[in-house]
C-alpha cells in the first residue's frame, strides 16, 4: 500500500474528527475576540477604576481557558497521526508526546556547551533497529543571553542518539562551518579532553575535531563522516555530527516544529502529513545507515 492509499483509508477519519474539534475551537477564538471587544468597550464606558480591574477578570479567565484548549488539540493532533503512521512503516519504534531526551545525554555529545536554562522537547521515539538502539526528539535549548536580557537560541531541531554495541575507534566532533564562531566553547572543551583539528577542504562543509591523527584511517569513521555530509546536502540541513564511546549523537536543525498543527485552518491536506511522513523516513533511514556503518549490517 502507498502512503497515499493509507493516508485517504486511514488517516483522512483521523483527521476528520480532528477537524471538528479544530472548528470548535476557532469558534471559540471568534467568541474570545467578541468578549474582549466587549469588555474594552464597556470599561471605557464605565470609567470606574475598580470596575475596569474586575472587568478584566473574566477575559483573562477566559484567555487562560481557550489557550489550555488548544494546548490539548496539538497534544491529542500529533499522537492520533504518528502512530498510525509509524504502523504504516512498520518499525519497532514507541511514541510519547510529552517526552525527550535527558539533558544530560544531550550535553554528553559535545556537540553544545551550554548552562540550558531553557530545555524543552518533545515528540520522543525510541526503537533498535539491527544491534543498535536510538532515541529521538525535537529539542528548543536556549540560555540567558550575556549582552541582552533575553535568551538566545542553543539549539533547535531534531536530536538523535544511536547507542552502539561497540566502541567507536576514536572520538569525532563534526560541525557546521558557518557556525563555528558560535561554538567556540564545544571546541574548546574538545580539545581540552584531548581532541585536535582534523585537515579539511576549504570547500567542505564542516569542520572536524578527533582526539586521532588518522581518523581517516579507520574505515567506519570515513563512512560516517560521509553519511553526515550526504544527509546535509540531501536535504539541505545544518547538521551537528559526534562519536563518543559506543554513542553516536546526531543533530539536525529545523526551525519549526514538525507537524504542528494549525488552527486557523484546515489540516486535512495531503501535503503536511505526506512531508512529516519524509521527514520521518528519512531520519529512521539516517539511523539505519548508521547503524550499518558501525556494524556493518
Amino acid at each position: 500500500m502507498t502512503f497515499k492509499a493509507f493516508y485517504e483509508k486511514d488517516l483522512i477519519p483521523i483527521l476528520q474528527r480532528l477537524e471538528k474539534r479544530r472548528k470548535w475551537l476557532v469558534f471559540l477564538f471568534v467568541l474570545a475576540v467578541v468578549f474582549f471587544g466587549l469588555g474594552v468597550w464597556l470599561i471605557a464606558k464605565a470609567h470606574l477604576p475598580l470596575f475596569a480591574m474586575l472587568g478584566w477578570l473574566p477575559v483573562l479567565l477566559y484567555g487562560a481557558f481557550l489557550a489550555y484548549r488548544m494546548k490539548n488539540f496539538k497534544a491529542e493532533f500529533k499522537p492520533a497521526i504518528i502512530q498510525p503512521t509509524l504502523g504504516f512503516m512498520k518499525t519497532q519504534v514507541s511514541y510519547t508526546y510529552n517526552n525527550r531526551i535527558n539533558k544530560e545525554v544531550f550535553l554528553e555529545s559535545r556537540l553544545f556547551v551550554t548552562e540550558g536554562n531553557y530545555y524543552e522537547g518533545e515528540d520522543y521515539l525510541e526503537g533498535k533497529i539491527g544491534a543498535t538502539k536510538f532515541e529521538i526528539c525535537e529539542l528548543d535549548v536556549r540560555e540567558p543571553s550575556r549582552v541582552r536580557t533575553k535568551q538566545v537560541s542553543i539549539f533547535r531541531g531534531v536530536f538523535l542518539v544511536a547507542h552502539l554495541n561497540r566502541q567507536t575507534p576514536c572520538r569525532l566532533l563534526v560541525l557546521p562551518r558557518e557556525k563555528r564562531p558560535y561554538l567556540s566553547r564545544a571546541i574548546k572543551a574538545f580539545i581540552r579532553q584531548g581532541g585536535r583539528e582534523i585537515e579539511t577542504t576549504n570547500t567542505s562543509k564542516f569542520v572536524l575535531f578527533s582526539d586521532s591523527r588518522d581518523v581517516f584511517e579507520h574505515k567506519t569513521m570515513t563512512k560516517f563522516y560521509e553519511l553526515v555530509e550526504a544527509y546535509s546536502c540531501q536535504r539541505g540541513k545544518l547538521v551537528y555530527a559526534s562519536a563518543i564511546g559506543a554513542q553516536i549523537y546526531l543533530a539536525i536543525d529545523e526551525p519549526k516544529d514538525i507537524l504542528e498543527p494549525a488552527i486557523l485552518q484546515n489540516n486535512l491536506g495531503f501535503e503536511g502529513i505526506s512531508a512529516y511522513h519524509t521527514d520521518l523516513s528519512q531520519i529512521l533511514e539516517l539511523v539505519r545507515l548508521t547503524n550499518q556503518v558501525f556494524t556493518g549490517k
